[in-house]
């Protein structure tokens, strides 16, 4: 069965509107690094925004912003400790990716058309070879094929006999 684009007359899979939230969370560096550091401990928000700035190098507003995105995603957990806020990772946030990613193999398991042919890749025969460069690797293989067109040798610097 050929996989489609979603149109308006038929709405996509729900696997595919969760793993898009999943991955959307997940498409940032400062958020994927804030969930490993929450995954081990539960942190304040202070403790955070220095870790992501003294890594990342960004101020405490992007870090706010980025712990917004997870806490409204459902990723963190946040809790008032008086002055601090507290974030730890939400129970079942491995598990929603884990399920996305899920979603994403099974569909990736199915795939037909446009070259598929099912669950395994077409024999390599089918698929065209990519073509060697034809440029050097580097500078001093150019100029040692130069030299070697000219009848030189590159390593003697004497015209090459024959």
């Amino acid at each position: 069965m050929p996989l489609t684009p979603a149109t308006p007359e038929a709405p996509p899979a729900p696997w595919l509107v969760d793993a898009a939230n999943a991955f959307d969370v997940m498409g940032h560096p400062v958020r994927r690094y804030l969930l490993a550091v929450l995954a081990s401990e539960e942190c304040a928000s202070l403790y955070l925004a220095e870790r992501v700035q003294h890594v990342f190098g960004v101020g405490w507003p992007a870090v706010s912003k980025h712990l917004k995105i997870l806490h409204g995603a459902g990723f963190v957990r946040v809790r008032d400790a008086w002055p601090q806020r507290l974030y730890r990772l939400d129970d079942d946030a491995i598990g929603r990716l884990e399920a996305a990613v899920a979603g994403l193999r099974a569909a990736w398991a199915r795939r037909e058309g446009g070259g598929y042919t099912g669950a395994f890749e077409p024999a390599e025969a089918l698929w065209p070879r990519r073509r060697a460069s034809r440029r050097p690797a580097d500078a001093a293989d150019a100029i040692d094929r130069i030299l070697r067109d000219e009848g030189i040798d590159p390593d003697t610097g004497q015209r090459m006999i024959g």
